[in-house]
């Protein structure tokens, strides 16, 4: 996932993060800036950013949504947050009734004679 900004006034130490949510519409997965303790400079007019998030595909088929969103350091004010700025389909073979789909690693089975 990769966001930019247009820093349209100056801001502290913002925290950037995006949300995406599921084929049923409920909030899959956050992430933003302050979880991840990669603390933002302070940003100025004019000024441009861009973040990349690497998010591993844990997902079942379907469609997402992606929402993106700066706030101050308290999350208390927003300062833009964009609903449905992108979306994505996920194609998998086979079906799980689970919410998520992450690969699996049997580490162990054992048999034993009657």
């Amino acid at each position: 996932i990769t966001s930019s900004y247009l820093v349209k006034e100056d801001v502290e130490s913002p925290i950037l993060g995006f949300t995406i949510y599921g084929p049923s519409g409920k909030n899959i997965l956050e992430g933003n800036t302050l979880r991840e303790k990669q603390k933002i400079k302070n940003l100025v007019t004019g000024q441009r950013v861009e973040i990349s998030w690497k998010v591993p595909n844990i997902f079942t088929s379907g469609t997402y949504e992606i929402s993106i969103a700066a706030c101050n350091q308290n999350a208390t004010e927003f300062y833009d947050w964009f609903n449905e700025a992108a979306s994505f389909i996920i194609a998998k073979e086979g079906n799980t009734a689970g919410i998520v789909d992450p690969p699996l690693i049997i580490e162990g089975y054992r048999e034993s004679n009657p």
